[in-house]
């Protein structure tokens, strides 16, 4: 494709698609990189969601014996206390460093700087890279051993501490309904994950076992009574508040539980992470 099209500036990908955790096939990325520098193509990594230590290296394309030209971070950069966000590129492409491209509301805080610093730093000094690892490894094992029990479970994946686990009927069919009983009755124990499409829970065990400690159990809510139309009042109404609060240190939530795709002129192959095209402008 880069040789058909001929003007492709950069190759634009997630080394690990974090929303559905599909690792690639081995020596995917290794052809991908050589194919880019055979046609002087920029190869880019998004890892705003799995930089960091998440799949269990600082960086997620160290898994896979690559180096990208340019990768994006964020999420875990400011430690999950402030949004930052960051570009990293080569040497050769670090050329603007003279010249304001722009100016942003919330740009150059130098507080996130050093919520980011504060965070690299800790990652460091506590070994979380291996930390990652080991706790990945044993959650992949209780994982796999939920997919011998219960037909329900038709995958398990992960790299690291970015993983899932699928969820489908006998049929083939997303177990839709099966997903949501089983999100709210872990919230209900204190372990915190996002469903999409229905099939593929993405949890995060080492951010749950604090929150199992420190998580309120569900209170009902007071009964309050509503009005109708013409004045008559309804039966009252009970609800749950389960007493959880989201923050940006929560797993990321599942968007597409489908095989990501080439964009490519509407033709769908799989691949392990969404690619991007750019052209040259």
């Amino acid at each position: 494709m880069l040789e058909k099209e001929g003007d492709v500036a950069c190759v634009l990908a997630e080394p690990v698609r974090c929303t559905t955790v599909n690792p690639p096939p081995e020596g995917y990325w290794q052809l991908v990189r050589e194919a880019c520098d055979r046609h002087g193509v920029l190869l880019v990594f998004d890892e705003t969601a799995v930089c960091l230590g998440r799949t269990g290296t600082m960086y997620a394309f160290e898994n896979f014996g690559v180096v990208p030209d340019i990768v994006t971070l964020g999420k875990g950069l400011g430690g999950g206390v402030f949004p930052l966000a960051a570009v990293v590129a080569r040497r050769g492409l670090d050329c603007a460093g003279d010249v304001a491209l722009g100016h942003y509301t919330h740009e150059k805080s130098p507080v996130a700087c050093a919520a980011g610093l504060a965070a690299i730093e800790y990652i460091e000094e506590h070994d979380l890279l291996v930390r990652a690892r080991e706790l990945g490894a044993r959650t992949l094992d209780s994982l796999n051993a939920l997919k011998r029990r219960h037909p329900l479970v038709g995958d398990v994946r992960g790299i690291g501490l970015a993983m899932g686990l699928e969820l489908v009927r006998e049929d083939g069919t997303p177990a839709e309904a099966e997903a949501d009983r089983a999100l709210y009755a872990c919230l209900r124990r204190g372990l915190s994950f996002k469903v999409s499409g229905g099939q593929l829970p993405d949890p995060d065990p080492a951010a749950d076992r604090q929150r199992r400690r420190n998580a309120p159990r569900p209170r009902r809510t007071r009964r309050v009574p509503r009005r109708s139309r013409g004045g008559s009042r309804h039966q009252p109404q009970r609800g749950l508040i389960h007493g959880h609060e989201h923050s940006s240190r929560q797993p990321v939530c599942f968007v597409d539980p489908r095989p990501a795709v080439h964009l490519q002129r509407g033709e769908g192959r799989h691949a392990p992470g969404l690619v991007y095209l750019g052209r040259r402008l």
